[in-house]
């Protein structure tokens, strides 16, 4: 809600913190989240990590009513992406929509993206439902181009990612083709709406994140983190952090370099084409919990494609 409110009344330049600013508590950001949501705990620290390609497509229109109705809206929309979801998933899967829809109302995970107004399922669910349904159909081009739009959610982008490789590596290219176009087009839209300065202070913010994760400058809610190399990292003493965290990012590498060559194995097999891609994103949805250097509860609802997965296909679920 700030940040599309900072953006609807050409105060654009206050979404990230600058190299100017002493700390993310005196930030601009912060002070603008202060003054617009009152109920705000005066220790809580309000910044904006995403791209803000967002803030002004998705959150300036919401921002045009009051916070609560805005939110309100949000969570609908959430709701809405997420019986889209259901129904591209079913569409690729012998799983009813409505049993799907059930089923994710009992996914805490979910619970807790509709009641916290996350993002996971606008732009994360959705768009990767979506791209799977196109290959299942396949149609490679349009679904790289549908699951680019994951960069706006790059948390989950790895995902799609390791698929499209895994698909590259047996010879076929184009997938990994429509990921790149739409990955060039959506730079193009945010360079065309954002001015430079703006993204400028984005990527100084996104350094910025890194350094409080790794650093202990901060506290952060731990109790959310379930990405394996965080949370080993975070039981280290806050002076090794920086040290050991170049060999757990390896590790995390190394174990997505091992997964691409076997499923590279399975593109390659005599398998069913839709048992090879049900495989290959399993596998790549288990994996990123494993691996991912930034994976928060309730970003699990990534897990729902897999469950539908093995809930719908006999051999998988054997």
């Amino acid at each position: 809600y700030v940040a599309g409110h900072l953006v609807a009344t050409g105060q654009a330049s206050m979404l990230y913190p600058t190299v100017n600013d002493p700390s993310l508590a005196q930030s601009s950001f912060n002070k603008a989240a202060h003054l617009l949501l009152p109920d705000l705990s005066d220790d809580a620290i309000a910044l904006f990590g995403y791209s803000p390609f967002l803030a002004w497509v998705l959150f300036q229109p919401l921002s045009k009513f009051r916070p609560h109705i805005s939110l309100l809206v949000w969570q609908g929309l959430s709701i809405v992406a997420l019986i889209f979801s259901a129904f591209f998933l079913s569409r690729a899967s012998k799983v009813k929509s409505s049993d799907i829809v059930f089923f994710s109302s009992l996914f805490l995970p979910i619970i807790a993206t509709l009641w916290s107004g996350q993002l996971s399922l606008v732009v994360g669910l959705f768009p990767l439902s979506a791209g799977y349904l196109l290959l299942r159909r396949n149609q490679p081009v349009l679904a790289g181009f549908i699951w680019s739009f994951l960069i706006l959610k790059p948390q989950f982008l790895p995902v799609a990612a390791f698929v499209a490789f895994a698909f590259a590596l047996s010879r076929r290219f184009e997938c990994i083709v429509g990921i790149t176009l739409g990955i060039i087009g959506i730079i193009a839209a945010n360079m065309t709406v954002v001015p430079v300065a703006v993204s400028m202070n984005w990527l100084h913010s996104v350094r910025l994140i890194e350094f409080i994760f790794s650093s202990g400058s901060y506290e952060i809610p731990t109790h959310l983190m379930t990405c394996l190399p965080v949370n080993l990292l975070l039981a280290l003493p806050i002076e090794s952090r920086a040290t050991f965290k170049w060999f757990t990012y390896s590790a995390a590498a190394l174990l997505w370099l091992a997964a691409l060559w076997k499923c590279k194995k399975t593109a390659q097999s005599n398998l069913d084409e839709s048992l090879k891609l049900s495989l290959i994103l399993t596998v790549g949805i288990f994996l990123l919990p494993l691996t991912s250097p930034r994976l928060l509860y309730y970003d699990l609802c990534l897990f729902l494609p897999a469950g539908v997965i093995l809930l719908g296909n006999d051999r998988l679920g054997s």
